[in-house]
């Protein structure tokens, strides 16, 4: 299993972005995405209130980005139950922030990935930072204790896991620097950002697509796939009939009516392309993050130290 990120967008004013116009700064939402796409995570998950689902998915349409909502309810842990509910069996490892604090650096994020501490936040200036970074294993435990618990944030409920939390020391300011209501950071952060797209009379397969073809392998539906996306029905069978056309086979296998309705799902070789752009897409990210390193050196952050230099404490 891969790496998840799940990011919890309890309120409403951050989907709306800044003011348009020339030399406009990315939504605090924006920033978080691409970053965690930067550092190397396969699905990231945004879950929010259900009146807050669709204004949501118009914000961070064609960023490769899942929005979900609990049936219903806006607290925290309700948020992040549902999160975790979903990325419990896709995912080993979680990258789990709040959009309280959305300017860490992909730097950060890449390195709480490595360590073997099930449970692992950032420190900068003996401050507590973000994305906190928890091994899937740890979930049933969370949502256990936290099941009739309302009203707690989500330093609470991760502590339920009864696991004590290791710290990894980082020099980044942006992992404990807290959103005031502005969109400006200390200072604007200048990164690569790659989009593949495969072409052969035209372009025909990207993150859009790739994330098309997940959703339907995992909800069985071409038509809830296209919802979850925020995208017609009839574009959704567009695009696919796009793909199989310039892609020489079929991707997709539809099984007609009977007692539970019709269902879709991948052919093999709709899997097959499906996991090579995925490998494709990482091997690229890697090899683009090297170079930029290389040709701007001093446009990156200083490495985090090693993974021997992150210490055990617990959440408060």
């Amino acid at each position: 299993m891969g790496t998840g990120a799940l990011l919890i967008v309890d309120r409403l004013e951050f989907h709306d972005g800044p003011p348009r116009g020339r030399g406009r700064q990315p939504s605090p939402i924006h920033r978080v995405v691409r970053t965690l796409i930067q550092a190397g995570a396969d699905l990231v998950v945004l879950v929010t209130p259900p009146d807050c689902l669709e204004a949501l998915k118009k914000h961070v349409a064609r960023m490769s980005a899942l929005c979900i909502a609990p049936d219903s309810g806006d607290a925290v842990p309700t948020l992040l139950r549902t999160g975790f509910l979903y990325l419990q069996d896709k995912c080993s490892r979680i990258l789990v922030s709040t959009l309280d604090y959305p300017f860490f650096s992909a730097e950060t994020a890449v390195a709480l990935l490595e360590p073997d501490a099930p449970l692992l936040r950032p420190v900068c200036g003996g401050k507590e930072g973000y994305p906190i970074r928890l091994f899937s294993s740890l979930i049933p435990r969370i949502l256990k204790k936290g099941k009739h618990e309302e009203n707690l944030g989500l330093n609470e409920i991760l502590n339920g896991s009864d696991h004590p939390c290791a710290t990894l020391e980082v020099e980044d300011e942006g992992a404990v620097l807290p959103f005031q209501g502005a969109f400006e950071t200390p200072q604007a952060t200048v990164f690569p950002e790659l989009r593949l797209r495969l072409v052969r009379k035209k372009p025909f397969f990207g993150p859009g697509a790739s994330e098309l073809l997940s959703l339907i392998e995992e909800v069985q539906s071409v038509r809830l796939a296209c919802q979850r996306m925020g995208m017609s029905y009839s574009k959704g069978w567009k695009i696919l009939r796009d793909m199989e056309e310039e892609w020489g086979a079929p991707l997709i296998l539809r099984r007609q009516g009977g007692r539970n309705g019709g269902s879709s799902s991948l052919t093999a070789e709709g899997k097959a392309l499906l996991e090579a752009y995925r490998k494709f897409e990482k091997v690229a990210q890697s090899l683009v993050q090297e170079a930029f390193r290389n040709c701007f050196p001093s446009l990156c952050s200083p490495p985090p130290k090693s993974r021997e230099a992150y210490t055990e404490t617990s959440f408060h």
